[in-house]
């Protein structure tokens, strides 16, 4: 018996220095990917011309984005766009600060935002690095899946300019992260509280995870309790917001949402489908422009658009892309259905997938790719459950070349995207006014 209490007194001590390790290594390996991530964001956000995130003249010009409103929300405390609250609830509490507090350094609003966006990349990149390890990828497969992420189509266009659907998606990954964590180690009904709270904070529509969530981890009546309690958290947070920005709104938007119904315009369930599933990866080939069905007096008469190209139609690294995103798509399916310790955590991302995949075949608009950002990290997950398969070494092949493929692909389309602009007048009229302001 002594020699027993010896024996596993001894284990536990090397096991710690090994646990050490293995934690010092992960933290090194996600900051590494964290200061790419930024660097990156950063680096495309100055090839986006300058208007299309401050002029409010070209609000809709990046598909549909309304970032130059965003932007002001960002950077002025009075604005009146702070009502957008009632979709992003607790949007401007985290932004604006966040600005305030990066213009310590003597910088301009425009680059204040952009560092804002860069860390908020950096924060995305070590949380999806995080969630994959948890739920089992080891170090490199971790690390090449982060990396797919990080050169998807949505991170590449919608890191690099003011908008909140990289806040959105932030708080599903970190809500995903905390089940992933449930699964290994028994955590107080706190944490899924604030799962909840995280996702109804962004975007009202990403509550349908925290929703899921709290259906599959707690039972119905506690459920009820928290996603009540959910609604009191995040309307307390509101009403310190409302001091702080007088504009900000406190209940949701219920006007004019019929005409984002079945809109005509995105082309029906095949083109949203693949936007969903292949744009969520790879940018095809943009249309110069398109007119905007919107009668709002600010948006000029044309857009960026990418409905209606065809999958991979971009380049041919795009169309090598999809191929190998779609392949690696259906591992990942079959390593998720198959690998039963993870069925919990399955059943919430499954169904996040599947909520917005339902909710953007019914509403959303003309442009599906405008909010691809919340599911696409969500979908990589997915992929990265590839590697639980027979098939490991072949997916993590296939995501080494994903990657480079993926890069290259949507680079040069943000490029493309932005020399397009460059061109239309309303940014060229913008772009002249800043560049010679009226006194």
């Amino acid at each position: 018996m002594t020699v027993a209490v010896r024996d596993a007194s001894v284990m536990s001590r090397s096991a710690a220095p090994a646990q050490s390790r293995w934690l010092s290594a992960d933290l090194l390996l996600g900051l590494g990917l964290s200061v790419v991530a930024a660097l990156g964001s950063f680096h495309l956000s100055a090839r986006v011309p300058a208007p299309v995130m401050t002029a409010p003249s070209c609000v809709d010009v990046w598909f549909e984005a309304d970032a130059p409103y965003i932007f002001d929300s960002m950077t002025h405390g009075d604005s009146q766009h702070h009502r957008r609250s009632r979709r992003h609830p607790l949007f401007s509490l985290v932004s604006r600060p966040a600005v305030r507090v990066v213009q310590i350094l003597p910088l301009t609003p425009l680059q204040a935002v952009r560092v804002v966006m860069a860390l908020v990349t950096a924060l995305w990149a070590a949380t999806l690095f995080a969630l994959l390890r948890v739920i089992g990828c080891r170090r490199p497969e971790a690390l090449c899946f982060t990396a797919v992420a990080i050169v998807s189509a949505p991170a590449v266009f919608w890191f690099s300019v003011s908008e909140t659907w990289g806040f959105g998606s932030l708080t599903i990954l970190l809500a995903l992260l905390i089940v992933a964590i449930g699964l290994r180690r028994a955590l107080s009904t706190g944490w899924y509280l604030l799962a909840s709270a995280l996702t109804l904070s962004m975007t009202t529509t990403n509550w349908m995870t925290g929703l899921v969530i709290l259906a599959t981890r707690l039972r119905w009546r506690r459920a009820l309790a928290y996603a009540l309690a959910t609604i009191g958290v995040v309307v307390a947070c509101e009403l310190v917001q409302k001091q702080l920005f007088p504009h900000a709104a406190l209940r949701p938007k219920t006007g004019q949402t019929s005409r984002y119904i079945f809109q005509l315009d995105s082309g029906g369930p095949l083109m949203t489908t693949q936007v969903f599933f292949a744009g969520a990866m790879v940018m095809p080939k943009l249309m110069q422009t398109i007119r905007s069905s919107h009668a709002r007096a600010l948006i000029p008469a044309l857009r960026l658009t990418a409905q209606h190209a065809p999958p991979g139609s971009g380049s041919p690294w795009g169309a090598v892309a999809v191929i190998l995103w779609l392949i690696l798509l259906g591992l990942g399916a079959w390593g998720a259905l198959t690998t039963v310790r993870l069925r919990p955590f399955v059943i919430v991302a499954g169904l996040t997938l599947v909520g917005h995949f339902l909710l953007h075949n019914v509403y959303g608009g003309e442009e599906v790719f405008l909010y691809s950002l919340h599911w696409a990290p969500v979908l990589v997950v997915v992929a990265a459950c590839s590697v639980f398969t027979p098939a490991r070494r072949v997916a993590l092949a296939l995501a080494a070349l994903l990657v480079i493929a993926a890069g290259v692909n949507n680079v040069r389309a943000l490029d493309e995207g932005a020399a397009l602009l460059r061109r239309e007048p309303a940014v060229m009229q913008a772009q002249a006014q800043q560049v010679n302001p009226v006194n």
